[in-house]
């Protein structure tokens, strides 16, 4: 006999299975259009455990992220971290570290040209609604900037918006450099209500 006897394959990604009791249920979706720098979610509801972002873009300039700003806030309130691999079979990883700043989802234009290839990522935002703990979030990078392989590799980023007080009610993604090209999706899913 089973261990296990439903599922939801609907939901999986970074190891972690989400189990079909928890419910992934659709907030809301975006899909970039014409020479926009930004994507916003506002109205999110505080009645899931966590919420988890699926991100498929491209920006036109190189070396830029998607930056995250949580319910508004602009200032220096945010803290992250990295390790990341070229992709190449002789790269290790390595990190860095910023204490201070606007934390970022993802890094598809780390180097090569972003207007020849979209990046995926899945980002964690862990007790979102809390209000007694500052809120985490863990993303997964991965993506080949152009056809020929240049560019291609991992990011794996984990921030932190040091606010313990206020739920996250919106978030905006904004451009770090260039726009986000016409036909980036973004879809916010809610977990486990």
């Amino acid at each position: 006999m089973p261990l296990l006897t439903t599922q939801s394959a609907r939901s999986y990604g970074l190891g972690i299975y989400v189990a079909q009791s928890l419910g992934f249920e659709s907030i809301a979706t975006q899909t970039a259009s014409g020479s926009g720098t930004t994507i916003t979610f506002n109205s999110i509801p505080s009645t899931y455990k966590y919420l988890q972002l699926h991100s498929y873009f491209a920006l036109t300039n190189n070396d830029t992220d998607l930056n995250i700003r949580f319910n508004g806030d602009s200032g220096t309130n945010y803290t992250k971290s990295q390790v990341y691999s070229s992709g190449t079979p002789s790269s290790s990883l390595q990190g860095t570290s910023s204490s201070r700043g606007l934390t970022s989802i993802a890094g598809p234009v780390w180097y090569g040209n972003s207007t020849s290839g979209f990046v995926s990522t899945i980002t964690y935002i862990f007790d979102y609604a809390a209000s007694d703990k500052v809120k985490t979030h863990h993303t997964l990078t991965g993506g080949s900037i152009d056809t020929s392989g240049i560019g291609q590799g991992i990011f794996a980023r984990m921030g932190l918006w040091n606010n313990s007080s206020d739920a996250i009610s919106s978030m905006v993604l904004t451009s770090t450099g260039g726009n986000i090209i016409s036909g980036s999706h973004f879809a916010l899913y809610g977990i486990g209500g």
